[in-house]
């Protein structure tokens, strides 16, 4: 079904999808408090359109803090403005399963940190 969506979404403009991705980050920190944020998947490329979805790695300084703020996210996920694939971690674990392969390791070499408010 989301092929076919694609097939009839309106792609989107750089700026437009810049713009997005920072409404999103300022929405999450109003919610949590993750001490890095990373980018990556199609919102990085051209292909991003209109049935696509914001991939982002949230890292903090717990497992715990990860675990708390995901469980809020998701039950925010409502209030942002596109789906959102929320990838709480802990920042030992993340520099572990960025080694190993897999989505971190995606993450870690393609994606994109975002700039976080203080």
């Amino acid at each position: 079904m989301k092929n076919l969506l694609r097939t009839f979404s309106r792609k989107w403009t750089r700026g437009e999808i810049d713009a997005f991705v920072d409404g999103a980050v300022s929405h999450i920190q109003k919610i949590s408090r993750p001490r890095r944020a990373i980018l990556f998947g199609s919102a990085l490329t051209d292909h991003f359109d209109e049935a696509s979805d914001l991939d982002l790695v949230l890292i903090f300084e717990s497992l715990e803090e990860a675990s708390q703020a995901e469980k809020i996210l998701y039950r925010q996920a409502h209030t942002f403005p596109c789906s959102i694939d929320f990838l709480c971690i802990d920042e030992k674990s993340f520099q572990e399963k960025s080694e190993i392969g897999g989505v971190f390791w995606i993450a870690a070499r393609e994606g994109r940190p975002l700039p976080l408010k203080p």
